[in-house]
């Protein structure tokens, strides 16, 4: 049989023609249907949807802070609420397994029990199926919710941090020099022992005790003996900490409020939230700063005051990982940010890169961003939560005591702190056994 090319000329120009004009019209289809990325429908957005969501949230604040956002977003979704009633670790990872929810909303203090139980998925495994982006996020976030082995179990949209400000007109008029970022908790009492006398407030925002307990977290004092399991309390740490908190604490100058006397120009230093930014802005009365919070002097560039106070996990067992981390995406686009900002922890600010220095009037927050996030545990990690709170309470009266009787020294404080703290501890060793 022969061959001849010329015979199938005018068939292949035909073909050429033909297959010419179905790639074109393939080409013009396929930018309008299913393979563009912005007209695709989620299945959150396409279906009706139940997420089972686990926290300690009443639903009034779940949907002010987060779930009228999703709903508005997602209409077709629908949020299981269940309220953890576990008071241990226990007993809240027992919940988890028995609830089995797709989403779990939890604190610092639980996030690292259910991070060290491993009952949580590695969410950078569900960022890298859904390619998102985790360099438009808060690296210091990421880096402190991550375990020991590399594993990112949990995820925040928001960060909360603690903030010193300061009055430039009342440190002029005296003529103190100002507050300076990653200062020691022992310089800024010596700043504000500098006012007492002057008419002027040193310092607000603080009472003595939880000085004494920011004091013992920056520079990570354990008050367990990990050999014995016994109590031990430095004398020369908590004694030369107590002194400088009762010099500072005379004749009322140290103040615990919410900002009020700074506000009015009253106070020369306030710790607080970013939250007092806006009101400052709008009084407008005098000049002033903001620094970050003290730290240990051998580790100035870790802060203990930057917080996480929403955590937000994905339990390993989940039925629905991808739709949980739908949620999760939508909460860290920076759609959401305006309305967590407004409807959040007042002072609390966007984990996202790019807002993160503009959403307090513009004020430069960068030097609190430039900080590792401590990880430093309050007085011993395995100490029960109704330890500490009776701990903090025995410290603060005793302090509150020596302050306004002006009877007791250092030392003397610490005898008795120690030894009710003693008693207090026995029953908790009871109470495990």
């Amino acid at each position: 049989m022969q061959f001849s090319l010329n015979n199938c000329k005018p068939r292949i120009h035909r073909w050429i023609v033909a297959f010419i004009i179905i790639s074109i019209i393939f080409l013009i289809t396929g930018c309008s249907q299913p393979f563009s990325t912005e007209n695709k429908k989620t299945d959150l957005e396409s279906s009706e949807t139940e997420i089972t969501i686990y926290s300690s949230f009443e639903d009034q604040f779940f949907y002010k802070f987060y779930g009228n956002y999703l709903i508005q977003k997602y209409p077709n979704l629908k949020l299981r609420l269940i309220q953890s009633t576990g008071q241990t670790v226990e007993e809240t990872v027992k919940e988890i397994q028995q609830i089995k929810p797709d989403l779990v909303i939890t604190s610092k203090y639980n996030f690292r029990e259910l991070q060290n139980q491993n009952v949580l998925t590695d969410l950078s495994v569900l960022a890298e199926r859904s390619n998102m982006n985790m360099e438009t996020l808060y690296q210091g976030m990421i880096d402190s919710l991550k375990d020991d082995s590399g594993r990112m179990s949990g995820i925040s949209p928001l960060v909360t941090p603690s903030v010193v400000f300061y009055n430039k007109d009342l440190f002029d008029t005296n003529r103190i020099a100002y507050p300076v970022n990653q200062m020691s908790w022992e310089e800024l009492l010596s700043l504000t022992q500098s006012f007492t006398g002057s008419g002027t407030v040193g310092l607000t925002g603080r009472t003595p005790a939880t000085i004494l307990s920011a004091i013992s977290i920056s520079k990570g004092w354990n008050i367990v003996d990990n050999r014995t399991k016994d109590l031990f309390f430095d004398p020369q740490q908590w004694t030369s900490s107590i002194q400088s908190i009762l010099d500072s604490s005379i004749d009322g100058n140290i103040v615990n409020d919410s900002g009020e006397l700074f506000l009015q120009g009253k106070a020369a230093i306030h710790y607080g939230s970013l939250s007092l930014i806006p009101k400052l802005l709008d009084k407008n009365l005098f000049s002033w700063g903001v620094v970050t919070t003290p730290v240990d002097p051998l580790n100035r560039d870790v802060s203990q005051d930057i917080y996480f106070y929403d955590i937000f996990c994905i339990p390993s067992e989940a039925s629905q990982k991808d739709e949980a981390w739908e949620i999760v995406q939508a909460l860290l686009d920076e759609d959401a940010v305006n309305y967590l900002l407004n409807n959040s922890i007042p002072g609390s600010v966007s984990t996202l890169n790019e807002f993160m220095n503009s959403q307090y009037g513009g004020v430069d927050l960068s030097a609190i961003w430039m900080q590792k996030v401590g990880r430093n545990s309050y007085l011993n990690s395995d100490l029960t939560r109704s330890f500490i709170d009776k701990f903090d309470e025995i410290v603060d009266a005793v302090l509150t005591n020596a302050i306004q009787n002006q009877n007791m020294t250092s030392l003397d404080c610490l005898k008795e702190i120690e030894k009710q703290a003693r008693v207090l501890y026995q029953e908790e060793v009871r109470s495990e056994m």
